[in-house]
């Protein structure tokens, strides 16, 4: 990738960095013993500190006080300002998914999407796969199209395995016919090893060891979303 693409202005104090360990443009990467030891424990490090940003964001509070559910898009489109680069909000995003686009970032009442994303609980504790949860979504979820609750594995950041073959394995939403709401138009969602008795149409299943967490996309969102007299409360264990 070095060879190929162009160095940027931006780069360049990079460029400065990575030259003792043998990353240099126009030449040939060959490191000796030292260089690969350094590149394998700083590539394995800088998981782990990436990992704990995404995990932890540093650059930004959940959106309702009080709860763990943060926005997914808290940076701009080109995660760059007038003064400052913004690192730890592209790392975070490029380690967990990719892509982004302005209706993503910067969606409008009617127009855009919303990403939510939660890794803790009620009591602030990590989900866990060996353990069931549910996640009260409250009626009149304030959308003009529809919303999704979408299981992603903590380990891979892919759609979580769990053997299932449907998209609803993973993945529930307003649209599917086979939920159950509640009387006043609320419904109860369930992620965990085991279904509760009656709830499996609102289920999705998780698998030890593998952690785990979620995006609750709301489409095309409306006005109570922004002023946030909706919303939606942690998961809770049970």
């Amino acid at each position: 990738m070095l060879a190929e693409e162009p160095v940027r202005e931006v780069d360049k104090a990079l460029m400065a960095m990575v030259e003792p360990l043998g990353l240099v443009k126009g030449r040939e990467f060959a490191p000796d013993a030292r260089q690969r030891r350094i590149l394998q424990e700083g590539a394995a490090l800088g998981e782990l500190l990436v990992r704990n940003l995404q995990v932890n964001p540093r650059y930004t509070e959940p959106y309702w006080t009080g709860t763990s559910w943060f926005k997914s898009f808290d940076f701009e489109v080109e995660q760059e300002t007038d003064t400052v680069l913004q690192l730890d909000q592209r790392a975070s995003w490029f380690y967990e998914a990719v892509t982004s686009t302005q209706g993503m970032v910067h969606p409008t009442p009617g127009t855009g999407q919303v990403y939510l994303t939660s890794k803790r609980d009620s009591r602030a504790r990590l989900v866990r796969a060996d353990r069931t949860y549910r996640l009260h979504v409250p009626a009149d979820v304030p959308v003009a199209q529809f919303w999704s609750l979408t299981l992603y594995s903590e380990d891979t950041r892919r759609p979580y395995d769990n053997g299932g073959t449907e998209i609803r394995s993973v993945s529930l939403d307003s649209r599917d016919e086979q939920l159950k709401f509640n009387d006043d138009g609320g419904i109860d969602l369930y992620i965990g090893p085991t279904a509760p008795a009656g709830a499996r149409s609102n289920w999705v299943k998780t698998i030890a060891p593998d952690g785990w967490f979620v995006y609750f996309r709301l489409y095309a969102p409306s006005q109570p979303f922004f002023d946030k007299t909706w919303t939606l409360p942690d998961f809770e264990a049970i």
